[in-house]
């Protein structure tokens, strides 16, 4: 299976299930061997809310610094009103 990228997107309000959304992420995609030398980019949904978590929350919440192998981003969006999803 050949992949040119994988976008992830996170309810960045939902704080309890950050884990529970890495492991998945670990489990089917990085240690699979799918990940390797392809962007990844994380989309941080309902970033408009005031409980939700900051860029730098998430990148730490998915280990995404021990990520070097291979390109990774997060962008936050407001996926309601497409904010920010073609910036």
């Amino acid at each position: 299976m050949h992949f040119a990228g994988i976008f992830f997107v996170v309810d960045s309000t939902d704080w309890d299930r950050f884990q529970e959304s890495y492991d998945w992420l670990k489990t089917k995609i990085i240690q699979q061997e799918l990940f390797d030398g392809i962007p990844l980019i994380i989309l941080a949904n309902k970033r408009e809310k005031r409980k939700s978590a900051s860029i730098k929350e998430i990148t730490q919440a998915f280990h995404l610094h021990k990520i070097s192998q291979s390109r990774y981003g997060q962008h936050g969006i407001n996926s309601q009103f497409c904010d920010n999803l073609l910036k």
